[in-house]
């Protein structure tokens, strides 16, 4: 099964996270949920799994701050989450 590794902030402009998440079986459809703690969804990416080590790469933009929720669905269904905690 799937695994969402932890995040990591990237040098790029502009400001952005990186994600990885390794998988021994390819083929499932995966996305990426990323909401506030009040639930609202920010953004949805979806991702194409391979074998391996995927990474995706999320653009978060300037003055983001607080605590974020991050959800890998697999097939629609929340599989397993992260929190991210932003501080520009």
């Amino acid at each position: 099964m799937p695994e969402l590794l932890r995040n990591y902030p990237t040098l790029k402009k502009p400001p952005s996270f990186q994600f990885s998440l390794a998988t021994e079986k390819p083929g499932k459809k995966a996305t990426l949920r990323i909401s506030n703690m009040k639930g609202n969804i920010l953004k949805i990416l979806p991702i194409e799994l391979k074998e391996g080590l995927n990474e995706i790469l999320h653009e978060h933009g300037y003055n983001m701050q607080g605590i974020l929720n991050c959800t890998l669905l697999l097939d629609g269904k929340p599989f397993q989450s992260r929190q991210m905690i932003f501080a520009n």
